[in-house]
């Protein structure tokens, strides 16, 4: 697994700004998974995070799924995790899975 690291502000906040670029080349069957820090940032009644790690995990026992199941496993475990805590962040996925060329 590799992480990109984005920096700076949102996309969309401002005007005219300047984003850094990656390049990352995905093998067939690879994910590429980019999301909102609603994500990771979510609490449970036990003030816990659901963190990077636990997320990362969630996406290797995953990763065979399609992604839109993938994205939908990942709210359902978010949701569990934060239960009926206040949830103070919005959360945003966006996943592309690369196929084997035909």
């Amino acid at each position: 697994m590799t992480t990109l690291k984005g920096h700076g502000i949102a996309l969309g906040v401002m005007p005219n700004i300047t984003l850094q670029e990656y390049e990352n080349h995905l093998a067939p069957g690879d994910v590429l998974l980019m999301y909102t820090d609603g994500v990771t940032d979510a609490i449970n009644a036990d003030e816990e995070e659901f963190g990077a790690d636990r997320l990362a995990d969630l996406v290797a026992a995953n990763a065979h799924l399609n992604v839109d199941a993938l994205v939908e496993e990942i709210n359902r475990a978010v949701t569990e995790f934060a239960g009926e805590g206040v949830h103070f962040d919005d959360v945003t996925m966006v996943a592309v899975k690369r196929t084997a060329p035909k």
